[in-house]
């Protein structure tokens, strides 16, 4: 296999077309990797992840981009669970994979902070605060959002804020190398 990197412009006309663009001219036969992995076989590789949620939680929380994780995710949880996504992106792709599932997920949208990689100084604090106190590290485009939004929903009441609710970190630490 060889990778080959290309301007997001490259990658849009990739992603949108069937062919693959010059890819396909000059090395025959290519996978276009969607964002997210955001595929059936993006889907199918995280319904693994739901052997590690423990049985005796209800609500089950992660940060959403593309939906892929949270979908595959969803389809391995029993149905008992309650599926939280926070979305970090103001968009509506998440639907597509979910609208063919009969399984609900709780869709919250208000802390997306204007949009993908958006921040504010009040986010951008809670996230040093976070990295500061717990050892846990978090950056503010996917699990900064998540626990920022987890905490207040504990707060507010939405979420229980005991070990019922299980928040899942889907990484994203390269953003803190930057």
């Amino acid at each position: 296999m060889s990778l080959e990197f290309v301007s997001r412009e490259e990658y849009r006309r990739y992603r949108d077309s069937d062919r693959g663009g010059d890819l396909r001219s000059r090395h025959g036969n290519v996978l276009v990797i969607p964002e997210g992995g955001s595929n059936a076989a993006g889907i199918s590789g995280c319904r693994h992840m739901a052997q590690y949620v423990p049985p005796d939680s209800s609500h089950v929380v992660m940060a959403v981009g593309t939906g892929a994780t949270l979908t595959g995710l969803r389809q391995a949880l029993p149905d008992g669970k309650r599926v939280w996504g926070v979305k970090v992106v103001e968009a509506s792709q998440e639907n597509s994979w979910i609208s063919n599932h009969s399984r609900p997920v709780e869709w919250v949208s208000r802390f997306t902070f204007g949009s993908y990689a958006r921040t504010t100084p009040d986010l951008i604090a809670f996230v040093g605060e976070w990295n500061r106190q717990t050892g846990i590290p978090i950056e503010p485009i996917y699990t900064g959002k998540l626990l920022f939004g987890v905490i207040r929903m504990m707060e507010e009441g939405e979420l229980p804020s005991g070990p019922e609710t299980v928040v899942i970190h889907t990484g994203g630490l390269q953003y803190l190398s930057d």
